[in-house]
């Protein structure tokens, strides 16, 4: 694919980086929680302009999940950007911490589909749809 070819399309960590800018500067209660995937997932620009909203909890998919339900009790509307490959050390938190209480967490699954030079798929989806209160998007 030619250079002038692939600025033409945007990444959705791009793309997910700019919404949570935009959504953030129209509302204060959203906040961003990562496991260390700041610049994988999107986030830099958003860690810089909105630090108080922003949350790197290290390599803790677990406690990304719980935290972001601490959030969403105490009112406001946690984004848990994570790998797919690595919500499935989350998945117990995911159904206990978030889906059996029903929080408004939204999670932002990156690289669901095929990546990488192995082009294995991921199972992301298959987690996610196990849990009837997810709803799922693809792109």
């Amino acid at each position: 694919m030619s250079a002038k070819k692939q600025r033409r399309h945007a990444s959705y960590s791009k793309i997910f980086g700019d919404w949570l800018c935009e959504t953030a500067a129209k509302d204060n209660k959203l906040m961003a929680v990562t496991p260390a995937m700041r610049e994988g997932s999107g986030m830099v620009e958003f860690s810089r302009k909105y630090p108080d909203q922003y949350f790197d909890v290290a390599i803790a998919e677990q406690h990304a999940v719980t935290f972001a339900a601490g959030l969403a009790i105490g009112g406001y509307k946690p984004v848990v950007a994570i790998y797919s490959t690595f919500l499935q050390r989350a998945y117990d938190q995911v159904i206990h911490d978030v889906a059996i209480q029903k929080l408004p967490v939204l999670f932002a699954i990156d690289r669901a589909g095929i990546v990488g030079a192995d082009a294995r798929p991921t199972r992301a989806r298959l987690i996610c749809r196990s849990c009837a209160v997810f709803r799922i998007w693809l792109s």
